[in-house]
């Protein structure tokens, strides 16, 4: 059986998803990116885009906001500023939803507080 990995996904209102995979895959500024248990340790930034993940019982798809990820024992943090489930719709219709939810709800982001837990990340990742 293939091995999993453990994935938070979180947004400044709290943890949006979190479990167990055997995969996960979305576009990154580096391009597109696929994890998989053990995989080298890695930090990358992303604009708006579907993040796919695969479970022992689901495909789950969910459209992401910009952010950042950081894999690091088996361990997958994805911090973003917007999320929700998604049915793989084309990249421009989702940054286009983004845009109007985020607007229509005046959605806030504190990217100061995005910024301490990246610092805080980035730290861990020396140690």
């Amino acid at each position: 059986m293939q091995k999993l990995f453990n994935i938070n996904i979180i947004t400044p209102t709290g943890v949006q998803f979190h479990g167990n995979a055997h995969s996960a895959s979305l576009h990154t500024h580096s391009g597109a990116i696929t994890l998989l248990a053990d995989h080298e340790k890695i930090i990358s930034v992303f604009n708006p885009t579907n993040i796919n993940v695969i479970t022992d019982d689901a495909k789950k798809t969910f459209a992401i906001g910009k952010g950042v990820l950081k894999f690091s024992g088996n361990q997958l943090s994805i911090l973003t500023d917007f999320f929700v489930q998604s049915y793989a719709a084309p990249a421009a219709l989702r940054k286009n939803e983004i845009n109007k939810v985020l607007k229509l709800n005046m959605i806030e982001v504190n990217y100061d507080n995005i910024d301490i837990k990246l610092q805080e990340e980035i730290s861990k990742l020396k140690d």
